[in-house]
């Protein structure tokens, strides 16, 4: 039973996913509202989960005319075993980036904003990478560490989260943000390691 269990979990790679390319991009595009794009080198992996394992592509939040977000190295698409056996096709669960760099301008953080208000999205993890803030001059100005982020929505309750656990300024920061369905206000809250740094100081900061 067991080496059953293995052989079926297993056979998936032996598919061509680059002939799903091209499904895989449109698919994250509509559960995500996000474009990853030019992908290459896709494999599927059962460890420890079912997922794939996309070796290059290019983020960007909205459609491709706006800003690049990231140069991605091996995101994991985890996916729906099922779905790849009776249907030939992908169904995406969650989406995980790990160790990568991601740069926002003043627009590409509008849009992030708007995307937090204005649309849903499956779960999207990220870890152990770093955001850049960016001047107009394109120039670094603010670096924040991400050890873990979550931003997803409830099937259910149709609550949306987004949380981050993280360091800005040296300082550990733990943010959370949340909007039930059909209201317009969102609440957030966010609480630094640092006991001389409140909320007020951080704008200051800004």
């Amino acid at each position: 039973i067991f080496f059953s269990f293995i052989l079926i979990l297993s056979i998936p790679s032996i598919f061509d996913y680059k002939k799903l390319q091209s499904d895989i991009e449109k698919q994250i595009e509509s559960d995500f509202k996000i474009s990853i794009i030019n992908t290459a080198n896709i494999e599927y992996r059962f460890i420890p989960s079912p997922h794939l394992v996309i070796a290059k592509s290019e983020l960007y939040l909205g459609n491709t005319n706006e800003r690049k977000i990231s140069d991605l190295k091996n995101v994991k698409i985890f996916i729906s075993l099922f779905q790849l056996y009776n249907n030939k096709r992908v169904d995406i669960k969650k989406i995980k980036f790990s160790n990568e760099n991601l740069y926002f301008n003043k627009d590409s953080l509008i849009n992030f904003l708007n995307h937090l208000n204005s649309k849903n999205t499956k779960p999207l993890l990220i870890d152990k990478s770093k955001f850049f803030y960016l001047s107009g001059k394109e120039e670094v100005t603010t670096i924040a560490q991400i050890k873990k982020l979550r931003y997803d929505i409830n099937d259910k309750t149709k609550q949306k989260k987004f949380k981050i656990k993280g360091k800005l300024f040296d300082t550990d920061f733990d943010f959370k943000w949340n909007k039930e369905k059909n209201e317009n206000n969102s609440n957030f809250k966010i609480k630094f390691k640092n006991p001389n740094i409140t909320f007020e100081n951080y704008l200051k900061i800004e």
